[in-house]
């Protein structure tokens, strides 16, 4: 309470000082305006009276204009006469025409300072407003203050039994510069967002016993520096805006917004790189994998198209190497006596017989229980149709095949045959037989097999 009073004095006595700089300057300004004021009414009253002269010289020009224009008329008709009477040529004189207009632009001119004397006064007038609406907001402002100080002074005095009135305010403003031992900053009331702990305060500045000089110093006040101060300061309020009242609420409800957001941000790059790792682990296994199997069909198929074709060569290639999961593949066959090596010129049996080649490669790397095959050596000669048969009887010690043909001999190489045929005319008769290679003569079919389909 002793330095809030010490603090409401200062404002009280720098609010006073203030006002008397104000009061004085505004003193200044009601001298002049009254000068000003009674300056105007001179030139007020000189210029009522010269608008009445002016006045009364208009009316005695119009009139001195007809008399004028009356003795011109007569002038004229006397220097005609006196020409031709006395042969003497008599030039009209217009003087006091000359000299009324002189006086005419005379008042013109004062009527010109008049106007300029005018806007003086109007903008003084104004500057007097303002000064005598700042006087009045300072009074107010000093009432308020008096008002704290003497809620102060009393308060000060029922707690401590202190006499405010013996207390000099610039030894106590003296010692308040300094900082009390003790004393914290706002900057040690907030804990660090880092680490969590206070900052350290600076050193506490310690004052001693003030001069009479340091006294007299304090009554003289800096006005320009505070003037600036005091602007710098307004022009920081105007750029903060208008205040949110709702400003905390927002903050809160935006900070646990942005909680929520970076869980979920979090979670989803955790999901991520958990996806990211075994999208990794599945192309290491899908590439091992397939690296295994590419190089087992490779071998297979080399080996399967040997045996088709007697001879030859054949490969299997990636395109591009460097990424064999995306790569596609190109077939190289080179069959007995040729030189060529892409399957696009070779012909259609040739094509065929590396099909054949290259899927019982694949079928021996995985082989299933049936397979089905639908003329496929249609496009063989004889000689090719045995090798096929050949390959698909080695192959039958580990699946079934069934194999869908018109050809004899792929028919004769046949284990079981079903079919259908038309011994009359417009009558269609399914059949089956099965061959008994120890006997090499088909076996029987059971009573009533097969049946009839009329056309």
């Amino acid at each position: 309470l002793k330095e809030q009073s010490v603090t409401a004095r200062e404002t009280s006595v720098r609010l006073a000082a203030e006002i008397e700089v104000a009061a004085d300057a505004l003193a200044t300004l009601r001298d002049e305006l009254a000068q000003k004021d009674g300056l105007l009414e001179s030139e007020d009253k000189v210029l009522t009276v010269d608008r009445d002269r002016l006045r009364e010289m208009d009316a005695r020009l119009k009139s001195l204009e007809v008399t004028l224009a009356e003795q011109t008329s007569q002038c004229s008709f006397i220097v005609e006469k006196v020409q031709a009477d006395h042969q003497l040529d008599v030039s009209t004189v217009d003087w006091r025409t000359q000299l009324w207009l002189s006086e005419r632009d005379e008042l013109a001119q004062k009527d010109g300072l008049l106007e300029s004397e005018d806007k003086v006064l109007t903008v003084d007038r104004d500057r007097l407003r303002e000064m005598d609406a700042r006087l009045k907001s300072l009074e107010v402002t000093l009432a308020e203050q008096t008002s704290q100080c003497s809620f102060i002074v009393e308060k000060v005095q029922a707690d401590h039994q202190l006499d405010v009135s013996t207390v000099d305010w610039r030894t106590q403003l003296w010692l308040s510069e300094g900082e009390p031992e003790g004393a914290a900053g706002f900057g040690d009331l907030e804990e660090s967002e880092e680490e969590g702990s206070r900052p350290s305060r600076a050193t506490i500045v310690r004052r001693g016993e003030p001069t009479e000089e340091d006294l007299a110093a304090l009554t003289m006040t800096d006005w320009p520096p505070l003037v600036r101060e005091i602007a710098e300061l307004r022009e920081r309020m105007a750029g903060m805006g208008s205040i949110n009242l709702v400003a905390v609420e927002e903050y809160s409800s935006l900070r646990d917004r942005h909680d929520f957001l970076t869980k979920q941000s979090d979670d989803l790059w955790k999901a991520k790189e958990e996806l990211t790792k075994a999208i990794d682990e599945l192309n290491q296994t899908s590439l091992k994998l397939f690296t295994d199997t590419f190089e087992q069909v490779r071998k297979n198929f080399k080996f399967t198209f040997e045996r088709l074709f007697v001879g030859g060569s054949a490969d299997l290639t990636m395109v591009q190497a460097e990424d064999p999961l995306e790569s596609g593949i190109e077939i190289i066959a080179q069959p007995p006596g040729t030189k060529l090596r892409g399957i696009s010129l070779l012909s259609g049996g040739q094509r065929t017989m590396t099909a054949v080649a290259l899927l019982f490669a694949i079928y021996m790397v995985k082989p299933s229980p049936l397979c089905v095959l639908d003329e496929l050596d249609a496009p063989l000669d004889d000689a090719n149709v045995g090798r096929f048969t050949d390959i698909i009887r080695e192959f039958t010690r580990f699946s079934q095949f069934v194999v869908i043909t018109h050809n004899k001999r792929t028919v004769s190489a046949a284990d079981s045959i079903f079919g259908a045929t038309m011994q009359e005319k417009g009558v269609t008769r399914l059949f089956s037989m099965r061959f008994n290679k120890d006997r090499d003569e088909a076996e029987p079919t059971s009573p009533g097999s097969g049946f009839t389909m009329a056309r």
